[in-house]
């Protein structure tokens, strides 16, 4: 078989591997090609494969493109070595070999590709976010290795193979002595298969991160960000501060009114006044009053000899109010 890819890819060291437990193994061709004048050519395209990307393996049937897809072919070359021994274990063999791929690679591209390739830029909130998720994965995976050898049951398989070399370059690069502790399950199981001997064929002797890889410029983005978080953080305090004394000397101003408001206004000292000799005194107010009134149209009339207080007394102690008080009334 030949793979078309870049030298020293994790992505082929699954198929070499898987590979390897076949019987006879199959011969694996990795030759150098121009980038992207290969991949990208119109024949390559056309017949190989239309995505253009690596790795892609021609068989004797055609060609097979996608990493875990080459993986798979090998692994079922191999019979129930690598794929399970039933159909339970054959589906969670797969379960991780995508979990591989969705949750694991998928979260270090952001982190590992700005350090690997220097034409992608380094993007601090992405590769925070980045950490994140792997921690995550990683969380995941050593509560699955307490309780397991291998990935699936105490057998090394294809689920074991995928996520050794998906882990490869992060631990090579990226996962140095203070990143890895929490994680102690994963570490004993990364070197458990290192140490297999068809691993160790292909990978050979891994050397383990001892300090973290940083993109070509990423101290620098990192102290400009320092920067402008600490300049924005200044300037919201003193946003807040002014907006304090602003609301400060409001509510003294406003104590002031009330104070104002509510305390009484000295009245004016009332000089004693003279009385005017030899003047009439004026009329009672009352008086005046009455005399403003108008007079009612009932006024005219003379006034009634009925003893109207005198009737209601004696309705009210009248027990029969019908026949002894009316009459009285008229």
């Amino acid at each position: 078989s030949l793979i078309y890819s870049y030298p020293n890819n994790p992505r082929v060291w699954k198929a070499k591997i898987a590979a390897s437990f076949c019987s006879p193994a199959p011969t694996i061709e990795c030759p150098e090609i121009k980038f992207p004048d290969v991949n990208h050519s119109a024949e390559f395209l056309a017949t190989i494969n239309p995505n253009g990307k690596v790795p892609t393996m021609i068989t004797p049937d055609g060609p097979i493109w996608e990493s875990n897809a080459i993986l798979r072919y090998f692994g079922r070359m191999a019979g129930n070595k690598l794929y399970g021994k039933n159909a339970y274990e054959s589906g969670l063999i797969d379960q991780w070999i995508d979990w591989s791929v969705n949750e694991l690679e998928n979260a270090t591209v952001a982190w590992l590709y700005p350090i690997l390739i220097p034409t992608v830029p380094y993007v601090p909130a992405t590769t925070r976010k980045a950490k994140k998720d792997v921690r995550k994965a990683l969380t995941v995976l050593n509560e699955h290795l307490w309780h397991n050898q291998y990935m699936v049951g105490q057998r090394f398989s294809l689920a074991d193979i995928a996520l050794v070399c998906s882990l490869s370059r992060l631990y090579e690069k990226l996962f140095d002595v203070n990143f890895r502790r929490p994680y102690g399950n994963v570490n004993r199981w990364f070197q458990q298969c290192l140490h297999h001997a068809h691993v160790k064929a292909v990978i050979g002797d891994l050397e383990m991160c001892e300090t973290m890889s940083t993109a070509p410029n990423q101290d620098e983005i990192d102290a400009k960000e320092d920067e402008e978080d600490e300049l924005a953080k200044k300037k919201a305090k003193q946003q807040k501060q002014g907006g304090g004394k602003q609301q400060k000397g409001k509510k003294k101003a406003t104590a002031e009114n009330v104070d104002k408001k509510d305390k009484p206004k000295d009245k004016p000292k009332e000089e004693p006044k003279e009385e005017p000799e030899d003047e009439e005194p004026e009329e009672h107010e009352e008086d005046s009053a009455q005399m403003k009134k108008e007079r009612a149209e009932l006024d005219s009339l003379p006034k009634s000899a009925f003893g109207l207080d005198d009737w209601k007394r004696y309705y009210s102690n009248t027990k029969d109010t019908r026949g002894d008080a009316c009459p009285h009334f008229w």
